[in-house]
């Protein structure tokens, strides 16, 4: 978990609820990208991230997509 989680996210609340209506839209994890400039969503699915992103953008201020293929 990132430090800055919990001093940033009582002074700026939008960020944790970013951080909780990702995870609501079903992301497999969601959080806070270091001092508090971004907050990521991780989806496993597909069809969830795209309907998270139709659902939630313009929510908390811009929202895009970033792609990435990881093997593990």
């Amino acid at each position: 978990m990132n430090s800055f989680y919990g001093p940033v996210g009582e002074k700026v609340p939008e960020l944790r609820e970013a951080v909780d209506a990702l995870l609501e839209e079903g992301a497999d994890l969601s959080l806070l990208s270091g001092s508090g400039s971004a907050v990521v969503g991780y989806f496993s699915d597909r069809a969830r991230r795209d309907d998270a992103l139709k659902k939630l953008s313009g929510r908390f201020g811009d929202s895009f997509l970033a792609q990435a293929e990881i093997e593990i």
